[in-house]
């Protein structure tokens, strides 16, 4: 019964560690993308994202996901 607590405890406490890490990954795509360090391509490839066909659609959706995800580009 202790080591049920005690794995819950700990899990419990890792969850908003990783779920931080996760939204710091997020920011630096988005930023590295905003300032030319990486092509919104490669950005939506690295969030996991699929990558439209046209060049303007693959802007349009990084734009679109980072806008939303971080509240404003």
């Amino acid at each position: 019964m202790k080591r049920f607590l005690v794995l819950g405890l700990i899990s419990g406490l890792l969850s908003p560690i990783a779920a931080n890490a996760e939204r710091d990954e997020v920011r630096h795509i988005c930023a590295s993308m905003k300032v030319g360090e990486m092509s919104p391509k490669q950005g939506l490839k690295k969030l996991g994202l699929k990558v439209p066909r046209d060049s303007e659609e693959i802007n349009n959706k990084a734009y679109n996901y980072c806008s939303s995800y971080l509240g404003s580009w």
